[in-house]
Order: C-alpha cells, then structure tokens, then sequence
C-alpha cells in the first residue's frame, strides 16, 4: 500500500468517509491533486491507494482507488463516492503515449526474476493481487525488455497493440467489470468533466455532500488543476499529460485497431455508453 499523506488523528473530520474511485489514464492524477489539496485545507485525512484494497481505512477520510480494483460490496464502512471512466479507446491511446515516456518504477523495471512472491515493480501495483502464475506469464511474456523498453521498440502501430494486450486491457477489464448500480456512487465520464469543468465538480462536491463553503473551496482549488486554464508550455512541463486534448483515439487508431479491439474488448463501448453499435 502505497501512502500520500501520511497523518494519523483519532477521529475523522467527516461524520461519512470519501471513496474516489479511479482507473489508470482516466483522471487520477486530477482528482488526487484536486482531493488532497481540499483535504490539506479542511484537515481532513487523505490517503491513496494503488493497491488492492477491500476495506476502507477508517482512520481516513477521503480514500481515492487509484485503480479501483476491490469490490464495492465488501466495504462495510458507510462512504459516499465517485467512479470515473473514461472512453476505452481513449485509455488506450492515453496509456501508450504515457508509458513511453514515464519513470515510474514498474514500467522501467529490468528485473525478470521469477522468484516469488513477485511484487512491485516487477509488476505494476494494480497487478500484485494477481495470482504467480499470471505474474510469471507477464514477466516472461516482455522477452527481458522493461515495458516501456518494448514499446519504444515497436512502431506505433505495434504499440497501440501491445497497449492492447498488457496494461490498457487490465483497464478496460477493471472498468468493464465495475458494478454501475450503486446507489452511494456518482458515475461520472472523464469527458464530461473536462468538457464542463466546473460545473461537474460542482455536481461531485455536491454528490458528496459538501456543504457551499466546501464547495467554493473544492472549485477554487480545482479551477488551478484545469487544463483548458493552463498555457501550452505549462501543460507541456506536465509529465503525465501528452495533449490538452481528451479525446485523441481517432488520430491513432487504424482500421487495423478497431478491428483488434472490438474482437478483444467486444462490446465494451456499449456497456460504457460510449457507442450504440460497432459503426464507429
């Protein structure tokens, strides 16, 4: 488990604990800044997750899941919360771009040791709760190359692929496999939130139960993290965003992809409400 805000108190700030639930590549970065930073002023206690995680910590007040890979139905800590997603397509693209050039630990990783038990970073920490079996089959499956180390060995073409076939897929599984009918979480899309900005955090903090004074501190410390407010050249120091644009699928996707990735992903758009059909 990996820690942000390491303070401890022996009583929470809130009389109902937080859950934000994220997915690699769909805005967890945003809400982790957004939410730590309203934590820091209202002191309320902060953690993020990476792992898989089956309890709420109730020394917590906001929890944000930065993969969301636990079931909601074995939480028995009373919380309210906000799931977001993102188009599956877009997470591939998004995913791709990212892991080419990033630092983090598992996806530089050149220790292929199958020696178990395997943990991070020889796999990612959204991986670690997967069986040895599966880890030794991943770490076999890089050929002993760093995942970003196979990308950037492959065309991009090749790369959307392989995107397809490791980190995006264990994504859009984990987003696919979500249950979208609990009644204590607001489902929001990326693209909605981005696209009307304020007012969609406006709706969250309200969602969550923030009263107007929360409110105009949660927008003021949002509006900072907005990147239709930032320059080029801020966004481009930015190591965890390639584009202000959120929607790029259709600059990289091939007739080849999508081919790929309705045999792979089925109807996926569907269910997330992204499409109506495979027509697109």
């Amino acid at each position: 488990m990996r820690l942000f805000h390491k303070r401890f108190r022996r009583k929470q700030g809130r009389s109902v604990a937080i859950g934000i639930f994220c997915h690699h590549k769909a805005g967890t970065v945003l809400l982790r800044k957004v939410f730590r930073e309203i934590s820091n002023v209202k002191d309320w206690n902060f953690q993020c997750v990476f792992t898989q995680k089956e309890q709420f910590n109730q020394n917590f007040d906001v929890i944000l899941f930065g993969n969301s890979v636990l079931d909601i139905a074995d939480i028995t800590t009373s919380f309210v919360g906000v799931h977001i997603i993102r188009d599956p397509r877009d997470i591939i693209v998004s995913a791709y771009l990212y892991h080419r050039r990033t630092s983090e630990k598992w996806c530089i990783n050149k220790n292929f040791s199958l020696e178990v038990p395997i943990t991070h970073p020889r796999v990612p920490y959204s991986q670690q709760h997967k069986s040895e079996e599966w880890k030794i089959k991943y770490l076999k499956s890089l050929k002993g190359m760093s995942y970003q180390e196979n990308l950037l060995s492959m065309s991009q073409k090749n790369g959307l692929f392989f995107e397809m076939n490791n980190y995006g897929s264990w994504i859009i599984e984990d987003m696919k496999n979500w249950n979208y009918n609990c009644p204590n979480i607001l489902e929001i899309k990326f693209e909605q939130l981005m696209t009307n900005y304020d007012n969609n955090f406006r709706l969250i903090f309200e969602y969550l139960g923030f009263s107007q004074a929360e409110i105009k501190i949660g927008l003021d410390i949002a509006s900072k993290h907005d990147l239709g407010r930032k320059s080029a050249k801020e966004i481009e120091l930015m190591s965890h965003v390639s584009s202000p644009k959120t929607s790029k699928w259709k600059d990289y996707f091939e007739e080849a992809h999508k081919e790929f990735f309705i045999n792979k992903f089925g109807n996926v758009l569907i269910q997330l409400g992204y499409e109506n059909d495979h027509n697109w």
